[in-house]
């Protein structure tokens, strides 16, 4: 018998040119701040969605998606976008399986997507 494993690690996609957009014409700290809070409320919304998923809350999960995919968007994240609006028509499904995969696969993204706004920051200064 074979056994693959999956690797379960996420390309990570940062678009610069929304938060630059923000800077120029919020200035950068009006742009920071902003910058910082929307990350925090990204990483408890990440937080949030395996218990929702888990626990069947399907709605809340859908709901919770949608408001992932635009905040994904406006802070240059495409791929964690993509998978929440991906996830988002999912929960309108029902597919158990896929359900899974994808709300795990935005969970992984988004925390990496986190992970490596927050070292390009510490990069910048």
């Amino acid at each position: 018998m074979i056994v693959s494993m999956l690797d379960m690690r996420e390309h990570v996609a940062l678009d610069r040119s929304p938060i630059e957009e923000m800077c120029r014409s919020l200035g950068v700290e009006k742009a920071e701040r902003l910058v910082g809070g929307a990350m925090e409320e990204l990483a408890v919304w990440i937080s949030r969605a395996d218990p929702m998923w888990r626990q069947g809350r399907i709605e809340e999960l859908r709901q919770l998606a949608g408001q992932v995919a635009p905040l994904a968007e406006r802070l240059g994240m495409p791929n964690l976008a993509a998978v929440a609006a991906q996830l988002v028509a999912l929960c309108a499904r029902d597919d158990p399986a896929a359900l899974a995969a994808v709300a795990s696969r935005m969970i992984r993204l988004g925390e990496s997507s986190l992970v490596a706004i927050w070292e390009l920051q510490n990069l910048s200064g």
